[in-house]
């Protein structure tokens, strides 16, 4: 599982969910280590991507993993929620579109 967030606070609350069902996570704070972490790990098969990472405009770390990987399963995660933010993040490829706080 990659957990891809810039937010230190976000990364832990989802570590500490994730940990009860998976043994390896790795982690990645910009969209530019995203996508190196996932070329580096071939075999990530769920991959948690905040909306707004640095140094990568919104959608373009998914869609860029996407055109990598057809398989892999990608969820958008989003602190604001905004109207129309999970259209986007589906058409940027992901599979399903999640809001902060992210409950177990």
């Amino acid at each position: 599982m990659l957990i891809a967030d810039d937010a230190i606070i976000s990364r832990k609350l989802i570590l500490k969910s994730a940990q009860d069902f998976r043994k390896e996570i790795i982690k990645a704070k910009t969209g530019r280590e995203t996508i190196e972490k996932f070329k580096e790990n071939p075999d990530i098969d769920l991959k948690l991507i905040d909306v707004q990472m640095p140094d990568m405009k919104g959608y373009d770390p998914k869609i860029e993993i996407r055109e990598l990987n057809r398989d892999v399963i990608i969820i958008t995660q989003s602190a604001f929620g905004l109207s129309g933010d999970r259209e986007k993040a589906l058409q940027a490829g992901s599979n399903d579109y999640i809001t902060k706080p992210i409950e177990k």
